[in-house]
């Protein structure tokens, strides 16, 4: 056996836009290591480290002449701890072997079309936005109007990030099931502004309006309370500029600006603070 193919997809948090994204709104993925690997080896036809329930494996099921003739093996760097992208890695992962194989190029309508078709049609459906950062291996903002993306730099010369990981998850295809009608104006607002001060690299405006969409989150009840109060005790550390928990009720993980001069010691301390929760 000759392993022919690998796909690399970084791991993915929204920087600001979950929820907005879904009602018309805007949103900003990051996509940062470790990277989400899919091999291809030529032999006995197989799929593995894919659930059945997900929407890479129907991708797979609808199209299995195309992928007959092939081992191919999903490897989660995380080992499925939640939180980083794993189900929308492998769907993006195994969408591009599949316009790989087909010869065809890529093209976005179709790329979300087919993933919102794939998805639970029971919940509101997913924006389909971290697919296509992880689809690009690179941080995007995502327009979810017109469809419209663009890469997206981290360009504060002062500020850094680090992302840590909570003890909790929840599923986000049955939270979605749960959410109706959403008056995310607010949301959909300062998703804007973050967008506009990281074109413009003002970081005082990058944080205060990062600060402002977690608060908005917080009043429309989308927000755990592990989550509530970690952002409120990491914010009184030193040189700590804004925090916001990621992913559905902002459980996965916790997003941390901060001032570069005071990186090490921060990390250090956030991570004993997490470890409490």
């Amino acid at each position: 056996m000759v392993i022919i193919m690998k796909f690399y997809a970084g791991s993915k948090t929204f920087l600001v836009g979950e929820y907005s994204v879904l009602f018309g709104g805007t949103c900003i993925l990051l996509i940062t290591p470790p990277y989400f690997e899919l091999t291809v080896i030529t032999g006995k036809t197989a799929l593995t480290g894919i659930s059945r329930k997900s929407q890479a494996y129907k991708l797979y099921n609808n199209h299995k002449d195309i992928f007959r003739g092939l081992a191919i093996n999903f490897k989660d760097p995380h080992k499925r701890t939640g939180g980083w992208g794993a189900s929308s890695a492998q769907y993006s992962l195994l969408y591009k072997l599949y316009l790989k194989l087909n010869g065809n190029l890529f093209e976005v309508n179709k790329f979300l079309n087919e993933y919102r078709y794939l998805s639970d049609n029971n919940s509101i459906l997913p924006s389909g936005a971290d697919c296509l950062a992880q689809y690009e291996n690179q941080s995007i903002y995502y327009n979810s109007c017109n469809r419209y993306y663009e890469p997206i730099k981290w360009h504060f010369k002062n500020l850094d990030f680090y992302i840590f990981k909570t003890k909790k998850k929840i599923i986000t295809h049955e939270h979605l099931k749960t959410i109706n009608n959403l008056k995310a104006d607010e949301l959909k607002y300062y998703s804007s502004e973050v967008y506009k001060a990281m074109k413009s690299a003002n970081e005082n405006d990058f944080c205060k309006n990062l600060q402002l969409f977690f608060w908005a989150l917080e009043k429309l009840k989308l927000v755990v309370t592990e989550t509530s109060n970690l952002v409120r005790l990491i914010l009184k550390l030193k040189g700590v500029k804004a925090a916001k928990g990621c992913g559905a009720l902002s459980a996965d993980t916790i997003l941390v600006v901060f001032e570069k001069k005071y990186k090490k010691q921060l990390i250090e301390s956030i991570n004993n603070l997490i470890q409490k929760y």
